[in-house]
C-alpha cells in the first residue's frame, strides 16, 4: 500500500524502510540479475533474454526427465516380462517332440527335463526331472495316432502329466493341444450316443488344467465345454500366406472350395485375405459306414470351376475319402486341376494311398499339429506349414499381457 501512504516514495525508489533489507544481487546471473527488477518497474532486454534461456532449460530438462522416465518404464516392463517368461516350463509329451521343440525354441526357454514311458503292460510311467513349483507349466501333446502310440495312450499320458504338475504346486497348467481328441463327438446326434469331446474336457478339468491352448477346433461351441479359458487359435493366415507364396492371389486362375458348409465361415476368410473366388459343396454320408462319402454336389455359380484350379479349404483330413469325392466332382465340372489345404492332417488308414492314387490332386498341405514326418516320406505330394512359431507367440502374449487376437489381424 505504499504508493497510496502520504509521502511514499516515487518511481524505481527504495522505500526507506526496507532499505536495510535490501540484498544486491546484481552481481549474479539469472532472470533478475537486473536492478530494475527489485521493486517493480520493466524488466531490461539482457534479463528478458536471461529468463527465457532459463525457461528454455527448465522445458528441455523437464522433457530430457519425461525421456528419461519413458526409458526407464520400457525397461521396468521389459524385464517384468523377462522375468514373466523365465517362470515357465515347457513339458513335451510323447506325442509331438519335434513341435515342442520348436515352440520352446520360439520361447527362449529349453525344455523341461521328464520321463515319458510305458511299462510292460502298456501302463504310462511319468516323472518330472526339474522343479516346477510356483511355475507356469505348458504341457505339449496333441490329439494323434503317432508311432509313439495312439490317441487314447496320449491322452491318458497328458492326463498323468498334469497330475504330476498340480501335484508339484505348479502355478497354472496351460494344455497346448494344437489337434483336439474327439472333436468330431461334439453332439449327441443319434439315440444314446455320447459326446466324448465334452468328456475330455471334463478330464483335464478334474485333472488340473487351468487353460487349454487349441487350433481350429472342429467345431466351436467344443469351447463352452470347459469352465476354464480356452484359446483356439487359427491357422488361415498359415495357410494363405503359404498360398501367396504359390502365387495363388488375386487371379482368376484358381478359386477356393470348402467340401462341405460347415467351413463356410472359414472358406470366406480365406476367399478375402487371397481376393479368390468360392464355391461351396454338399456330401451325402452314408451313415450305415463310418467315413464313408456317397455323393458331392458343387453349389455355386454355373462354370464356377471351369478351366481354374480348385483349393480345396478344410480344418481336418482323414481318409481322405471327402476329399477325393470332391476332387472328382470339381473336374467333372470343369476344374484343371484340385489343391488341397488344411490345418490337422490326420491322413490316417488308407489315406496316403489315395492321395498317390488320384490324379486330380496335384499337391497336399497340411500343419505339423500333428507329426508328419512318415506321411511325407511316403507321399511326395505333402507339403507341412509349421505352428510352432504362432504357438510360441500365443504363449509369449498371454504371459506377457498381451492381445492374442492381435497376432492373426
Amino acid at each position: 500500500f505504499a504508493s497510496h501512504m502520504e509521502g511514499a516514495p516515487k518511481g524505481n525508489q527504495p522505500s526507506p524502510t526496507r532499505r536495510n533489507h535490501h540484498v544486491d544481487n546484481s552481481h549474479k546471473g539469472g532472470a533478475f540479475s537486473s536492478p530494475t527488477r527489485r521493486y517493480g518497474g520493466m524488466p531490461s532486454m539482457d534479463s528478458m533474454s536471461s529468463f527465457e534461456g532459463g525457461g528454455m532449460r527448465m522445458r528441455n530438462m523437464k522433457r530430457s526427465a519425461s525421456s528419461s522416465s519413458l526409458q526407464d518404464c520400457l525397461e521396468a516392463h521389459t524385464e517384468v516380462d523377462r522375468m514373466q517368461l523365465a517362470a515357465i516350463r515347457v513339458v513335451a509329451g510323447s506325442s509331438h517332440p519335434s513341435l515342442a521343440k520348436k515352440l520352446s525354441d520360439t520361447l527362449g526357454v529349453s525344455l523341461t527335463k521328464c520321463i515319458c514311458e510305458k511299462f510292460s503292460n502298456t501302463e504310462c510311467r511319468v516323472e518330472i526331472l526339474e522343479n516346477v513349483r510356483k511355475r507356469n507349466v505348458f504341457v505339449v501333446q496333441t490329439g494323434g495316432a503317432t508311432r509313439a502310440g495312439t490317441i487314447n495312450d496320449h491322452l491318458m499320458e497328458l492326463l498323468i502329466l498334469v497330475d504330476a504338475c498340480r501335484r508339484s504346486h505348479a502355478a497354472s497348467i496351460t494344455v497346448v493341444m494344437p489337434c483336439y481328441p474327439y472333436a468330431r463327438q461334439d453332439k449327441k446326434d443319434r439315440p444314446r450316443a455320447p459326446i466324448s469331446g465334452r468328456l475330455v474336457a471334463n478330464m483335464l478339468e478334474t485333472a488340473g488344467v487351468t487353460r487349454v491352448m487349441v487350433m481350429d477346433l472342429h467345431a466351436a461351441q467344443i469351447q463352452g465345454f470347459f469352465n476354464i479359458p480356452v484359446d483356439n487359435l487359427y491357422a488361415d493366415q498359415l495357410i494363405c500366406n503359404h498360398l501367396k507364396q504359390l502365387g495363388i492371389y488375386n487371379t482368376d486362375q484358381y478359386v477356393l472350395v470348402s467340401p462341405d458348409s460347415g467351413g463356410v465361415k472359414r472358406l470366406y476368410n480365406c476367399a478375402a485375405r487371397l481376393k479368390l473366388g468360392a464355391a461351396i459343396m454338399h456330401k451325402q454320408r452314408d451313415h450305415t459306414k463310418s467315413s464313408k462319402v456317397d455323393n458331392t454336389v458343387l453349389i455355386g455359380e454355373e462354370g464356377c470351376v471351369r478351366d481354374k484350379i480348385a483349393v480345396i479349404i478344410d480344418d481336418m483330413c482323414d481318409t481322405m475319402g471327402t476329399v477325393v469325392k470332391a476332387s472328382e466332382t470339381l473336374v467333372e465340372n470343369g476344374a484343371k486341376a484340385v489343391m488341397v489345404a488344411v490345418t490337422h492332417g490326420v491322413l490316417s488308414g488308407p489315406a496316403i494311398q489315395r492321395i498317390n492314387d488320384c490324379s486330380h490332386i496335384s499337391k497336399v498341405i497340411v500343419t505339423n499339429t500333428l507329426p508328419q514326418e512318415d506321411n511325407m516320406a511316403k507321399c511326395p505330394k505333402i507339403e507341412v506349414i509349421d505352428v510352432g512359431e504362432l504357438l510360441g507367440k500365443a504363449i509369449r502374449m498371454y504371459m506377457t499381457g498381451g492381445s492374442i487376437s492381435g497376432l492373426f489381424s
